[in-house]
């Protein structure tokens, strides 16, 4: 059997990209926006590959929408690229037809199968297909449905109307309201009601901080936000709008969006850690979250990494005291004699690459906490593949770092065979809501 000729293309296209890839790290010296092009570029052609193998009409169609979405990224980081004279113009433009041939292509074969599927299936593929994947148009055919998603912040709510694969049609954000719940609510009800009458939503999805209880639709803990703890949203949205609504922990959210499309879209059992002011995570088994009991899964920072006993009881630090950026600023400041408020991870990094002593064995210290921190984790839980997020994860050396130290560990405890699968999280701004989306979809399947 020939192969298909989307196949062949992509995979051409893919090569292209790789070459491109080696010869901008070696002239240029560019290994950030190179990487995001490496990325995009050579998943249109995996996910072309995985949809041609697919066991389902459906399995086909939401790997072609991926590589479809791959393939519009790729555009946009080689017009950049031409943009920023880091890509010869003539070259640049030779690989934007090829991108665009490929877009076209991928665009009909999506629109082809999406009409099939949903405007002329037989009766009994509708009475069968989840409820959440069809809506009826006013000329009684079908088309996917469209959700509106929030991404509830300390400082700001994001929100977006999105397809069940993960487009965004349309996004905005207005400032939270941190303490008047009357009116904090007001506010989503006012986007939500617009989205309903534009865009026929057919639910709502939110990632929201604190002990989120996703059963029952209330927030519990404690966050930058105090109004939010305690209203029960699943009811308020269903007295007010009737619309279903499906609520989740943000950590989760962003755990959960790197499953369905980004780093660990090829995984089920996943462990996903945020470095920040502290450790956050969460823990995915067979897709989804695990909460535990107490709802307290994920809360990886409570780790304890050094400990002894004193005279008046124990003296410990957890992961997030000696493991976190926040905890390197600490560190810093402590041993400086100066304020924390002083510094900041950025301005640690700036003060070791000019050759500050304290910094550079300090951020020596930090890399090699994340490993223990790491290495625990795999021994705990056994994912498949531990991600990494934070804004510090955008180091291009991070993943590499952390990767050293866990050779040093490797190499000292020789009994321990399985080294932990360390990679960055793919998503960054847009992580929480893809997470809430997929957690809603999830949900009413």
């Amino acid at each position: 059997m020939s192969e298909s000729i989307i196949a062949i293309k992509t995979f051409d296209f893919a090569v292209d990209i790789v070459n491109l890839y080696r010869e901008l790290v070696k002239t240029k010296k560019d290994f950030v926006l190179s990487k995001q092009l490496l990325r995009s570029g050579t998943s249109i052609g995996a996910n072309v590959s995985e949809a041609l193998k697919g066991q389902s009409k459906k399995d086909f169609l939401a790997k072609m929408y991926i590589a479809l979405k791959e393939a519009n990224e790729t555009d946009y980081w080689i017009r950049l690229l031409i943009k920023t004279n880091y890509l010869d113009e003539k070259l640049g433009e030779s690989l934007s037809i090829q991108c665009e041939e490929i877009r076209k292509i991928l665009n009909s074969i999506t629109k082809t199968v999406s009409d099939k599927l949903y405007n002329k299936q037989s009766n009994w593929n509708k009475l069968h297909t989840p409820h959440f994947a069809l809506q009826t148009n006013k000329n009684g055919g079908y088309n996917m449905n469209k959700f509106l998603v929030f991404d509830i912040g300390g400082s700001s709510v994001k929100h977006a109307v999105m397809t069940k694969n993960g487009e965004v049609i349309e996004k905005g954000s207005y400032k939270s309201e941190r303490y008047d719940f009357d009116l904090f609510i007001k506010n989503m009800l006012e986007i939500s009601r617009k989205a309903k009458e534009e865009h026929n939503i057919s639910g709502v999805a939110v990632s929201a901080p604190g002990s989120v209880d996703s059963e029952e639709g209330t927030i519990g803990g404690s966050s930058a936000l105090p109004c939010i703890h305690g209203p029960n949203f699943k009811k308020i949205f269903k007295e007010e709008l009737g619309l279903t609504l499906e609520i989740e922990n943000d950590a989760n959210s962003a755990a959960l969006g790197e499953v369905w499309l980004g780093g660990a879209k090829d995984n089920n059992d996943v462990a996903f850690v945020v470095c920040g002011t502290g450790i956050g995570g969460a823990i995915i088994k067979d897709r989804k979250i695990h909460k535990g009991t107490h709802l307290h899964g994920g809360e990886f920072g409570y780790m304890i990494l050094e400990s002894k006993r004193t005279k008046d009881g124990v003296e410990f630090k957890t992961w997030s005291d000696i493991g976190s950026t926040g905890g390197l600023q600490r560190t810093v400041a402590e041993r400086k004699g100066i304020s924390a408020d002083e510094l900041d991870g950025k301005k640690i990094f700036e003060l070791a690459e000019s050759g500050d002593e304290v910094c550079k064995e300090e951020i020596e210290n930090f890399y090699f906490n994340i490993a223990k921190g790491i290495f625990n984790l795999q021994y705990i839980y056994d994912p498949e593949k531990i991600l990494i997020g934070g804004a510090i994860s955008s180091r291009e050396d991070f993943i590499d770092k952390i990767n050293e130290n866990m050779d040093l560990l490797m190499n000292t405890m020789t009994h321990a065979q399985v080294r932990p699968v360390i990679d960055k999280c793919k998503f960054g701004n847009d992580a929480n809501l893809l997470g809430a989306l997929f957690h809603y979809l999830q949900s009413q399947a």
